[in-house]
């Protein structure tokens, strides 16, 4: 899907209609109608600054004469419309249900469970915090690296220990 291709010009908004093209070769530059498709080295410009544009000194300016045609509705436009046309002949969907209370859903493996009604349970007094166990592979690598600073100790001649 392609946009509508906007003028050229910094900060101008509005819709191309002309298409600037250079001649080198001849010292000519050439204000003409929309090309088919956006090309490097050739400007888009809306009606206004097509009308305006004047060519440099010692150059020849070819201006199309005549009307420019507005351009023709893009696919976005179409899909646009379509869409709308759709939308307005679906259905209007089902009003929602009343709310029935707390309820235990379930969506893939994961599950959504109600918040806890009454208060929640004070921790047992002999609970002990958690201790962080580190993975097997984690402890690997840590333990290499506590090998390669008592093998090597310049870099960190300061911290020679062991990590677990």
């Amino acid at each position: 899907m392609r946009s509508p291709r906007r003028c050229s010009r910094n900060g101008c908004p509005r819709q191309a209609v002309a298409t600037l093209t250079y001649v080198y070769n001849d010292s000519t530059a050439v204000v003409g109608p929309l090309a088919a498709f956006a090309e490097p080295h050739t400007y888009d410009l809306c009606e206004p600054h097509a009308r305006s544009l004047t060519a440099p000194r010692g150059w020849e300016l070819v201006r199309h004469d005549g009307e420019f045609a507005p351009p023709p509705p893009t696919t976005d436009d179409l899909v646009a419309l379509a869409e709308a046309v759709r939308e307005a002949a679906r259905p209007s969907p089902p009003p929602l249900e009343e709310d029935r209370g707390p309820q235990q859903g379930r969506r893939g493996h994961l599950r959504v469970i109600p918040p806890p009604t009454s208060a929640p349970r004070a921790a047992a007094p002999s609970a002990r915090p958690a201790r962080f166990v580190r993975p097997a592979r984690l402890a690997r690598r840590s333990r290499a690296y506590g090998r390669a600073l008592i093998s090597n100790p310049r870099p960190f001649a300061l911290d020679r220990r062991r990590i677990p």
